[in-house]
């Protein structure tokens, strides 16, 4: 994931610090690193990985918690400590778009996120930091996922897809029989119990075959076409 942010880097020149604003392009990954490896940098928290949303606190402090909108407003998400006194929490559940309003907990002490420039003002007069989702926060995970007893959740991604189809030996090549639902923010999915043992299968999408982008596992077809291989455990039942 990429972002366009606003960061503050220090010069160090002969007569001082100069700090230059500027934007630039940088992944969030490489936030999260610069971050951890205390850089000179100013950005504004929460920042979103693939995987989470990242959110900061730099200061002493015995324990660092967490509370919004999104929670329940419950003072029960633990912030890790990592070097130079940085504390990070990421959170890796679904959270729906829009505004999100939370606040930390410093030491038994509420406080505004003050590596935030986003805040409101609430009834009683107090800071309450905000970010903004533009889309539904789902955290990337490998996909197909194995919940329990062989059972698969598939996944697709493609804002602009109208129709996805799962296709493979389970369902005989068949591209109507288990249609994905579309579940938000350009995502398709659907569940299905899987048999023991090695399947084949790609997706169709909107008449188009092609293979599963995150299933990395994949071999050219007697046809030449590129489909995915998914390895499903348990015994295989005799014929």
């Amino acid at each position: 994931m990429r972002g366009l942010f606003t960061i503050v880097v220090l010069f160090g020149l002969s007569g001082g610090l100069y700090a230059e604003t500027y934007k630039t392009v940088l992944s969030e990954q490489a936030k999260y690193k610069a971050i951890l490896t205390n850089q000179n940098f100013m950005f504004n928290s929460p920042f979103h990985l693939q995987d989470g949303i990242v959110f900061t606190y730099i200061g002493e402090a015995k324990t660092v918690l967490l509370a919004g909108d999104f929670n329940g407003w419950k003072a029960t998400l633990l912030f890790e400590r990592k070097t130079n006194n940085i504390w990070i929490y990421t959170w890796e559940k679904r959270m729906d778009k829009g505004l999100h309003q939370y606040k930390l907990m410093v030491d038994g002490i509420w406080i505004d996120d003050p590596l935030s420039t986003n805040f409101i003002i609430d009834q009683s007069g107090q800071k309450v930091s905000t970010f903004t989702l533009e889309e539904d926060f789902i955290p990337f995970k490998k996909y197909p996922l194995l919940l329990k007893n062989n059972e698969y959740v598939f996944r697709y991604f493609n804002p602009d897809a109208q129709q996805v189809m799962l296709v493979g030996d389970f369902n005989h090549w068949n591209p109507y029989s288990n249609p994905l639902t579309y579940v938000g923010a350009g995502w398709y999915e659907m569940r299905m119990t899987m048999s023991p043992g090695y399947h084949i299968y790609c997706y169709v999408v909107d008449g188009e075959w092609i293979p599963d982008p995150g299933n990395l596992v994949q071999y050219s077809d007697t046809t030449g076409s590129i489909v995915n291989v998914l390895k499903v455990p348990g015994e295989l039942k005799p014929y």
